[in-house]
């Protein structure tokens, strides 16, 4: 049996200063490891618990000191 967790699904562009205080600070609110693509920024895909959802908002956006724009996709159920 597998158990599900109704996720918030997040988009957004990250310089590669700011992702490395996103990977250090916001680690604890995710449901599962984000998918990254690498360029001359880091597009992140994440997923957060519905319950932490308000919270990880707000903690990317003042780590980002507001440079960041976050993109809420539908949720989703991860396993």
């Amino acid at each position: 049996r597998v158990r599900l967790t109704a996720c918030a699904v997040y988009m957004f562009s990250l310089t590669y200063e700011y992702y490395s205080v996103f990977e250090a600070k916001c680690r604890d609110l995710m449901a599962c490891n984000p998918q990254c693509e690498y360029s001359d920024r880091v597009d992140v895909r994440a997923w957060v618990a519905i319950d932490d959802a308000e919270r990880f908002e707000k903690r990317i956006t003042d780590l980002t000191e507001r440079h960041v724009r976050l993109m809420r996709l539908d949720d989703a159920y991860i396993g």
